[in-house]
């Protein structure tokens, strides 16, 4: 068994407008070219290593060279920006335009459509149901493509995993701009 005994850098950020009192960032340059983030805010806590960074690059510039989107990516294990919900009501109303539009180029008649229509009403996880089961009637008989369905929300879980990493990277600015400005003088 080998032993290093190495340096973490942790930065604080704290007095922040929004989600958090106070944001924790230790960064482990393990090697050359890799290392470990861990993020670290009020009950939430997020880590994820880096092995090829490129040669000589440390943790810090890393950080600032890639996309937020990917660092939230990585840090949230791949967590989506958007839930896989959508409100019912508006589900409910975008079949019910399709089943219409078929209806009216005279894919299905009028008693299927009136079945279809009101098969849906006051049922709850429309989309879900819709895209994974055959629990509706209408089913088979819409073409998916005329079904127009309402934006996903956002997801709050991301929001914040989001907001973490863009003032990580807001201090790791500061504090490059400052090491910039004192090696200058």
């Amino acid at each position: 068994m080998k032993l290093e005994d190495t340096q973490t850098r942790t930065i604080k950020i704290w007095d922040l407008p929004e989600y958090y009192d106070i944001i924790l960032v230790n960064l482990s340059n393990t090697y050359p070219g890799a290392g470990r983030l861990t993020l670290t805010a009020d009950s939430d806590s997020w880590s994820h290593y880096w092995n090829a960074m490129g040669e000589d690059r440390p943790l810090e510039q890393f950080l600032l060279d890639t996309n937020v989107d990917y660092i939230v990516m990585k840090l949230g294990n791949g967590i989506s920006s958007t839930l896989d919900e959508r409100d019912d009501e508006q589900c409910a109303k975008a079949i019910q335009r399709a089943i219409l539009k078929a209806r009216r180029r005279g894919d299905i008649t009028a008693a299927e459509a009136h079945q279809a229509y009101f098969d849906i009403e006051g049922c709850e996880n429309i989309y879900n149901r819709w895209m994974y089961t055959d629990d509706f009637y209408a089913c088979g008989r819409v073409d998916d493509d005329d079904i127009k369905w309402p934006e996903p929300p956002s997801n709050p879980a991301y929001e914040r995993l989001e907001y973490a990493v863009t003032k990580m990277r807001e201090a790791l600015t500061q504090l490059k701009e400052k090491t910039d400005a004192t090696a200058t003088v």
